[in-house]
């Protein structure tokens, strides 16, 4: 493999390879974390202590990390409100432990040469509103996705979808307009979650009002501050036991932690690292640490000057001392980026460490065509100490000459503002992990002009890559094409990964059953309270 020789490797390259037959699931990777409890899902199968028998009822409450302007999966650039509209909703497959598997769909193939993709689904199931899950609600739902729509981001991953066809009720045959050997995944993705047909035409722009989806939780109410989840009576799937889950929004870590130490909620999601030790050595509270793929990443506008120089960027990210960071911010939890996402799922490859080396980064500069630095803006929030590795960045950046003034903003907003058409952000941390399970997911997050390529690269060979890979049935040659577009990435630093960052959730101890998984979804619909 390549390597470019500004990169230190600590080895050669690890593989986790995908073996990806025609009709065949993702590899698993390690498992997530769970709080103590007899498994409550068919896929929860984590070696715990036998704990007492699940009891029925009682509210759950959660601090969240993020507000609710909106719980409309699909509309939302949040993760954590995705997560949380997850609850709600369900999608066609599920992704738990790394490992992909069918949930609203029995079973599925691809046709030999990968045009075609038949799902089979669950039958029996309805939506909260009452009206069927079949086949006529799954084709309204992927024509969604497929078309444009004010707010949706992800059109990219659907734009394979030629046609739809619904054989008979329980049946839908997705053609493709070329072969997508990713289309399980993407349908794994939670913001491709099923909706009602009958609640999203009801009033189309206003979705998030009248939400109904197949899953464990109703919606109940819902301010910006405040969602409100009750059981689904009717549900499908694995038993439910709480009748209600109520998600506080307290975007403030710290506050977060006070408030479970004070008993106002019984699950904290988004800990402070710097918190953990402390909060596991209090009585009835412990901490669920989870090696997940969300990566600590610093955004460069590639489009404007000075970021669109690659010298600049690797500069950047030469000058920022990462071990540092980890032990200073993430208590020693946190590992320096080996890729832009953490290992554990297919075809992700481990391309070494970017050295820290400020002298290296100054040459860098002054080839650049800046000798004496440049005055520039980090955009940042509270998230997941984002701002804390904000003001370190800066430091490091001052001792090469890069003058750089820390911009906080609510998270929601940062969000909106570094991926509006035509943004003028120049940098930004924010903490961001792989949607789909794949490094496939890698390329695509640059490829031009789609939604989360929101650091403006283009690059027509990762393009190509990004489209060939996907259509390609050989998963050995998708595999060489997809280490292929990583190296580049990883060479040209279009946004640099920091650190590999741990998942943490704290919870007082007589909450059962609680999962955390590595793509960050926090699953409280299976819990109980030992009450």
């Amino acid at each position: 493999m390549m390597r470019t020789n500004l990169w230190k490797t600590t080895g050669p390259a690890v593989v986790v390879a995908l073996s990806l037959m025609v009709a065949a699931c993702a590899s698993p990777a390690p498992e997530a974390q769970k709080s103590s409890a007899t498994p409550a899902t068919p896929e929860a199968t984590s070696a715990q202590p036998q704990a007492p028998s699940p009891k029925a009822g009682g509210e759950l409450r959660i601090g969240w990390d993020v507000n609710f302007p909106t719980i409309d999966h699909r509309r939302t650039p949040s993760n954590s409100v995705r997560d949380a509209s997850n609850y709600i909703h369900e999608t066609l497959f599920n992704v738990q432990f790394g490992k992909l598997t069918p949930w609203l769909v029995d079973k599925y193939e691809f046709s030999p040469d990968g045009s075609s993709l038949t799902l089979h689904l669950h039958q029996g199931i309805k939506f909260h509103d009452g009206s069927p899950f079949n086949a006529e609600a799954v084709k309204y739902n992927l024509e969604w996705f497929r078309a444009a729509h004010e707010g949706w981001q992800f059109r990219h991953l659907a734009a394979d979808i030629r046609e739809v066809l619904t054989p008979d009720n329980d049946t839908v045959e997705i053609r493709l307009a070329k072969p997508n050997m990713f289309l399980p995944e993407i349908l794994a993705h939670q913001a491709l979650a099923i909706v009602s047909p009958a609640a999203d035409q009801a009033d189309p722009k206003q979705y998030d009002r009248q939400a109904a989806g197949t899953g464990p939780f109703k919606l109940a109410s819902r301010t910006a501050a405040q969602l409100v989840l009750d059981r689904n009576p009717d549900y499908w799937g694995p038993k439910v036991y709480l009748d209600r889950i109520t998600f506080q929004s307290i975007p403030d870590p710290s506050a977060r932690a006070i408030a479970l130490e004070a008993g106002d909620v019984d699950v904290a999601r988004a800990m402070p690292h710097n918190d953990v030790n402390r909060l596991k050595a209090m009585p009835n509270m412990d901490v669920l640490v989870v090696n997940g793929f969300r990566s600590m990443m610093l955004f460069m506008n590639n489009r404007k000057a000075p970021f669109d120089n690659v010298n600049v960027r690797k500069a950047v990210i030469m000058a920022t001392n990462r071990d540092q960071y980890s032990q200073s911010v993430y208590n020693g939890l946190a590992k320096t980026a080996t890729n832009l996402f953490g290992p554990g799922f297919p075809d992700r490859v481990a391309l070494g460490t970017q050295p820290y080396d400020p002298e290296k980064a100054k040459q860098l500069l002054a080839e650049a065509g800046y000798p004496n630095g440049f005055d520039t803006v980090i955009a940042t929030s509270a998230s997941w100490e984002a701002d804390v590795v904000a003001q370190a960045v800066a430091a490091d950046l001052q001792r090469v000459g890069i003058r750089a003034k820390i911009q906080s903003m609510e998270f929601n907003s940062m969000v909106n503002y570094f991926q509006k058409k035509d943004t003028d952000y120049q940098m930004v941390t924010i903490a961001m992990q792989p949607l789909i399970p794949t490094a496939w997911n890698i390329l695509t997050d640059h490829q031009t002009g789609v939604g989360r390529n929101a650091v403006l690269y283009s690059n027509p060979e990762i393009d190509r890559l990004t489209v060939e890979s996907a259509a390609t049935v050989d998963p050995d040659k998708r595999h060489q094409m997809l280490v292929q577009g990583q190296e580049i990435l990883w060479r040209e630093v279009p946004r640099g990964a920091l650190m590999h960052l741990p998942l943490t959730t704290a919870y007082r101890t007589n909450v059962k059953n609680l999962e955390h998984t590595q793509f960050d979804a926090l699953r409280a619909q299976w819990a109980w309270l030992d009450r």
